[in-house]
């Protein structure tokens, strides 16, 4: 057991909390669990902790006011926050490494600090993320005619560097690609950042793109840079673009045709060279009927599409991926693993993947934690792999939207309409559920 591996992770989404605890055991740290604040308190009274690992939104405290309380109680503590939330935390005076839950390699990173202290640390964003090296299109893992269709255009596109929207179902990978044409064009030296506009509220995804000015008391104006700027010569990826409010688009839409911009509460015209690469998971043409997302914007973006084929449309890929994870997690987890059964591999071919590659990549870890064979078997994977899907009739079929919304409504009667004690039960964070109500319609 290492000096330093003491590590509190708190989380109010109990299957990521439960994810993490068996990983940082896996690496030989000792993990506590909490997935309230008040519980987080408790155990920083009882256990001398190396590490607190905290989500900023949590049900009964702020993250960062959490921090606060946890350092009065151990002043040496190490503390990492699970959100994009830089902002708040400057404000706070709190200089805390800023996680997206997204990007977990950073937190392993971040942990290794941990056991050698006497590295630098610096903190890390999760808008503020370099592209990973090699730079190849090989990244991209597939033989299918699809993959290959989409290789082929990823060469012809990344030099033409335009605005470029990919499209795909949650899981298919846009950050990935996104990343190629980034590596693959004139700009690769330079910064590829991305920004997740789900992530944030509107006042603090729009400092966060344009950046912030404003005077202080002594009349001396105070800036904070963006990610444009940060950006500079480099590729600035929008993720979940139809979230950005329509403000935001506005002057998305001015920048990309005029490559500048005037950051929040300023009057100055700051001129950038950056491409915007976007994506959506989601019908932005049906957006744009709505009301909901810009037209103009909307075929700015469109006039160079990536579109991504789901797992399910891709099904001869599935043994390269799977074994592609299996490396990975068997070297991360130390692991002597190397083989997946033929009764796993034609189980992924009879199921649909709705969470796609990244619903594939967690089932594969998932069995390298828990097998302690060469090999994982049925007996390994989660329970929705192991039953058969059954014939359902056509007309009682549902969209996932439909049936997510119908199951947030039942859970709500349950708790009586308490947000906190229904987000425990459906394993998310309060502003997770926040978002999906206000998806739904549901938060009047």
């Amino acid at each position: 057991m290492n000096a330093a591996s003491y590590i509190l992770i708190v989380d109010d989404e109990i299957e990521f909390l439960h994810t993490i605890g068996k990983r940082l055991s896996l690496r030989n740290f000792h993990p506590f669990l909490a997935s309230s604040g008040e519980e987080a308190i408790k155990i920083a009274k009882h256990h001398k902790l190396n590490m607190a690992i905290i989500d900023y939104s949590l049900p009964d405290i702020n993250g960062i006011d959490l921090a606060i309380r946890l350092k009065e109680i151990t002043p040496n503590l190490k503390i990492t926050l699970l959100t994009g939330y830089a902002e708040q935390a400057s404000q706070k005076g709190a200089a805390l490494p800023i996680i997206d839950k997204g990007n977990l390699e950073e937190l392993w990173q971040l942990i290794g600090h941990v056991v050698e202290p006497n590295k630098t640390l610096k903190p890390v964003t999760s808008s503020n993320k370099t592209a990973p090296t090699p730079s190849r299109i090989s990244w991209i893992i597939g033989e299918t005619q699809k993959i290959q269709k989409l290789k082929k255009n990823l060469n012809k596109i990344a030099i033409l560097d335009c605005p470029i929207l990919i499209v795909g179902e949650t899981g298919t990978g846009k950050e990935l690609i996104a990343r190629t044409l980034h590596s693959l064009s004139f700009r690769k030296q330079n910064k590829f950042i991305a920004i997740h506009c789900s992530t944030f509220n509107p006042e603090i995804l729009l400092k966060e793109i344009f950046g912030e000015e404003h005077e202080d008391l002594e009349g001396t104006t105070r800036k904070r840079i963006g990610l444009l700027e940060v950006a500079e010569g480099g590729t600035l990826f929008l993720d979940e673009i139809e979230n950005a409010p329509l403000m935001i688009q506005s002057m998305i839409l001015k920048f990309i045709e005029k490559k500048s911009f005037i950051p929040y509460g300023g009057n100055r015209e700051v001129n950038v060279d950056v491409r915007i690469i976007a994506a959506t998971n989601g019908n932005l043409l049906q957006k744009v009927k709505e009301g909901q997302f810009r037209e103009d914007l909307y075929f700015r973006l469109n006039a160079v599409s990536l579109e991504l084929p789901p797992l399910r449309e891709r099904k001869d890929d599935i043994p390269l991926l799977a074994y592609y994870f299996l490396n990975k997690y068997a070297q991360e987890f130390g692991k002597n693993v190397n083989k997946i059964s033929e009764n796993v591999l034609t189980t992924f071919k009879n199921y649909d993947f709705p969470g796609n590659i990244r619903e594939l990549e967690y089932a594969i870890e998932r069995a390298v934690i828990l097998t302690e064979d060469k090999e994982i078997k049925t007996k390994h994977l989660p329970s929705r792999f192991k039953y058969p899907q059954q014939d359902i009739p056509k007309h009682s079929l549902k969209t996932l939207d439909e049936i997510e919304k119908e199951y947030i409504l039942k859970v709500l009667k349950f708790t009586k309409g308490s947000k906190n004690e229904a987000a425990k039960i459906l394993g998310i964070s309060r502003t997770s559920l926040w978002r999906k109500l206000k998806l739904y319609n549901l938060d009047q």
